[in-house]
């Protein structure tokens, strides 16, 4: 009987116990995993500076559009996986093409592995692992930067085309089109050392235009387009956002 009774006791004890060192566990890694992951914005900051650089590895002809963010995941020896989506346009057919990539970092961004998910177009992407010393000197640009960086975004609830004039860090005034912006969609531009660009851009159903009369123009050596004036103020350098609402251009931010 006193056999039973301390049976008894044992298992009881081992339930209680269990949950404990689950727990204890638990809080022992747990600084390990936060230790692990950059926050959500400093993720973006990080893509939004490395997203030409990885298609121009995967498919150096292809033209960039846009990236998407698709979150922040724990990986192996305490490290992040960055997960996002490049939006371009290929060389060859003209037509949409993306890739989905998982770039590997420390706490402290830096990047140690590079990795291809799904992609949608013919032709299989490039070697990741060539990606990784261009990547580390991208993400140290931004640290020295003496540039601005241009970006684009749609505050409209229709799909837009936008198109750019611009002068280039080589003093060469460029123009760039067209970029295809989703709504609420941001996309990376260029940089300059300029304080002023022009910008033009028009819904994908052609209801709309945000024109001006400060530059016209061809886009793709066609036509000739009418581009509003945009002014950075700031006097240091910095990422700087042109926004479109379907109530017209919103300037500068």
């Amino acid at each position: 009987m006193n056999d039973v009774k301390t049976h008894r006791h044992l298992v009881r004890r081992r339930y209680w116990l269990s949950p404990l060192l689950g727990l204890v566990l638990f809080l022992v890694t747990l600084p390990g995993l936060a230790h692990a992951r950059p926050s959500e914005q400093a993720a973006r900051s990080f893509v939004d500076g490395i997203a030409q650089v990885v298609l121009k590895a995967a498919w150096p002809s292809a033209q960039y559009e846009s990236w998407s963010f698709g979150g922040i995941r724990a990986a192996d020896d305490n490290m992040a996986a960055i997960s996002f989506r490049i939006n371009a346009r290929s060389f060859w057919t003209d037509g949409p093409i993306w890739l989905d990539v998982d770039v590997i970092v420390d706490d402290d961004l830096n990047v140690r592995d590079v990795r291809w998910g799904d992609y949608s177009a013919n032709v299989r992407p490039g070697t990741a692992a060539s990606l990784l010393s261009k990547l580390v000197d991208s993400g140290s640009r931004s640290t020295k930067a003496s540039y601005d960086r241009i970006h684009v975004k749609n505050a409209c609830s229709r799909p837009i085309m936008v198109a750019i004039h611009f002068l280039d860090l080589d003093d060469n005034w460029r123009t760039k089109g067209w970029y295809r912006l989703s709504p609420g969609e941001r996309a990376y531009i260029d940089d300059t050392r300029n304080s002023v660009y022009y910008i033009y851009a028009e819904s994908a159903d052609g209801e709309l235009h945000w024109i001006g009369d400060d530059f016209v123009g061809p886009v793709q050596s066609e036509g000739g387009y009418g581009f509003a004036k945009e002014k950075i103020e700031s006097r240091t350098w910095g990422e700087w956002t042109s926004t479109f609402s379907c109530n017209g251009l919103q300037g500068v931010e």
